[in-house]
């Protein structure tokens, strides 16, 4: 930020030693190289449009607070100034911010929505050549062949499930709870995931007590917990375990994913979390799932944290307030 700084105080340096009358028409435009070049990287490096606004506050109060400090007098025309100045930074650097922000979420979408298409053709195209294996004799019905063509519709069903929840979760905020057997909700992921499991050579073992209740949106629990337990399978080595646990932890329910990925690459696991993020060889997918699965959790009050088990996997974990 060193630099874009610097540029605003020359300017306003020029302007303050300058003379002749001034006005804000006449004046606009300015401070136009600092503060887009601010707005752009306020952007980058992650900060929210009140803290742009904000950061000019600051830099006001401390050349105030500096002058008083040093005995300095700063005349009407110089604080009529400052203050032109520094509402024309803001406005500058806001409007590269929200221009910034809004290009980025275009080509963000356009990203998305193309390797959405890729995956799907990708599996749509192995279908087809699946099926036609089958139905020209080459292979039978019930041939290692045909596990092919059920890993790729899992796969797309998966694709398109994740989709249409995080289109739902930016269309329809709305959470509607239910009180729910999470059991239930847990067999109903399994039942899928079982043919995953069983065409990786994977053992999945899901676990828990029936009786357990929490008032959950059915859609984003299901979506939540099929995301995680999709990454499990995908990471985990073959002849490996992933397990599915249910519990209660004092007045809460705990969902605990368990794989033995080998552990985690990254050095802080909440990246996992970060958009896009995948941290292992096999690229395939989104990379959307985690972050998708985080938002559905806290939207129904709940969180969803990870834990590496350096040497063998990683565990991630639902926590949902519990119905008594």
């Amino acid at each position: 930020m060193d630099e874009g700084w610097g540029l605003f105080y020359d300017e306003l340096t020029e302007l303050m030693r300058d003379n002749e009358p001034f006005s804000f028409h006449n004046e606009l435009g300015q401070h136009t190289a600092g503060a887009t070049m601010r707005g752009r990287e306020y952007f980058q490096l992650g900060y929210s449009l009140s803290e742009v606004v904000h950061s000019y506050g600051f830099l006001c109060q401390a050349i105030t607070s500096h002058a008083t400090e040093k005995g300095t007098n700063i005349s009407t025309r110089e604080f009529q100034q400052l203050n032109l100045s520094l509402d024309t930074a803001i406005a500058e650097a806001v409007t590269e911010f929200d221009k910034w922000s809004k290009d980025h979420i275009d080509e963000q979408e356009v990203r998305r929505l193309g390797h959405l298409a890729h995956e799907l053709r990708n599996g749509i195209h192995n279908v087809m050549i699946t099926l036609e294996m089958i139905k020209s004799g080459a292979v039978g019905a019930q041939s290692s062949t045909s596990l092919v063509l059920d890993k790729n519709l899992q796969r797309m069903i998966g694709l398109i499930d994740g989709a249409m929840t995080e289109v739902r979760m930016r269309s329809e905020p709305e959470v509607h709870l239910i009180r729910s057997r999470l059991f239930d909700l847990m067999h109903e992921v399994g039942v899928t995931a079982g043919y995953e499991a069983r065409a990786r050579n994977i053992t999945l073992e899901m676990k828990g007590s029936y009786g357990i209740e929490s008032n959950v949106d059915r859609q984003l629990y299901v979506a939540a917990l099929a995301n995680l337990v999709h990454n499990a399978l995908k990471y985990t080595k073959p002849g490996s375990d992933v397990t599915v646990c249910l519990q209660t932890v004092g007045e809460n329910t705990v969902t605990e994913v368990e794989d033995e990925c080998g552990g985690l690459s990254v050095n802080v696991p909440e990246d996992l979390f970060q958009e896009r993020t995948q941290q292992h060889e096999d690229k395939s997918g989104l990379g959307l799932g985690l972050g998708i699965a985080r938002k559905a959790v806290e939207q129904m009050n709940g969180t969803l944290t990870v834990i590496n088990l350096p040497g063998k996997g990683c565990r991630f974990s639902i926590t949902l307030p519990r119905s008594v």
